[in-house]
C-alpha cells in the first residue's frame, strides 16, 4: 500500500470533512457514546473549524497532513497553539505551546502503521519549523492505550474529566526526544 502525505486545499476539503464526520462518529460509536449526538456534531465541527484555518492560513494557524491511499482520504494529524483545555489542566506547571491533535486514522486502516507514519511526517514538518516541545491530550480510552504505549505515562491524568471511569489525559514532550519512525504495517 502506497501512502501518499499531501497538504490541505480547497479541492481536498469536502474529502477531509466526510473523513472526520466518518472518523470522529466512529470514534465515539467505539468509546460507547454513539448516543452522544451533539457533542458527536460538535468534535466534528472543530475539526473542519480547524482545518479551515489551516487552509485560509496556509498552515501558519493550524497545520495539517493528510495521508492518501489512491486519492482517499485515510488519516489526518495536524498541530497548532494548545486549546483552553490543556492549558487550564497544565494550570502554570507545564507550557502547552503547540499541541498535535486531530490525529484520526480511518477505521479500515488502524492497526497497520498509519498512525505512526502520520505523527513521523508531523514530527519533521515541526522540526522544519523550529518547533522544540509540544502536548497532546486524549479523552479516549483506545487512544490514551496507544499514546501510553508510545509516549509513556501522562503527566496530567485528569480522572473523570468526561464522567466516571473516563479520564482525560495529557502529554507533554521535547521532539528531541522522540524515536518514533517509520515502518511498514
Amino acid at each position: 500500500m502506497f501512502i501518499n502525505v499531501v497538504r490541505p486545499n480547497v479541492n481536498n476539503r469536502e474529502a477531509v470533512v466526510a473523513h472526520f464526520e466518518h472518523c470522529v462518529a466512529h470514534t465515539f460509536t467505539a468509546e460507547g457514546a454513539g448516543e452522544f449526538t451533539d457533542e458527536i456534531r460538535e468534535e466534528t465541527q472543530c475539526k473542519i473549524d480547524q482545518l479551515d484555518l489551516d487552509i485560509q492560513t496556509k498552515g501558519k494557524e493550524r497545520f495539517f497532513l493528510l495521508a492518501q491511499v489512491e486519492g482517499r482520504i485515510i488519516g489526518t494529524i495536524a498541530y497548532g497553539h494548545a486549546d483552553d483545555r490543556i492549558r487550564s489542566l497544565a494550570k502554570d506547571k507545564y507550557e502547552p505551546g503547540v499541541e498535535i491533535g486531530s490525529m484520526l486514522i480511518h477505521p479500515d486502516f488502524q492497526g497497520k502503521g498509519v498512525g505512526t507514519m502520520m505523527i513521523s511526517a508531523l514530527f519533521l514538518a515541526m522540526e522544519a519549523k523550529g518547533i522544540e516541545t509540544f502536548c497532546f491530550d486524549s479523552g479516549y480510552k483506545a487512544a490514551q492505550k496507544t499514546w501510553m504505549k508510545k509516549f509513556g505515562q501522562p503527566e496530567i491524568v485528569a480522572k473523570d474529566y468526561w464522567g466516571e471511569g473516563y479520564d482525560h489525559m495529557v502529554w507533554f514532550r521535547k521532539l528531541s526526544d522522540m524515536t518514533i519512525g517509520f515502518h511498514a504495517g
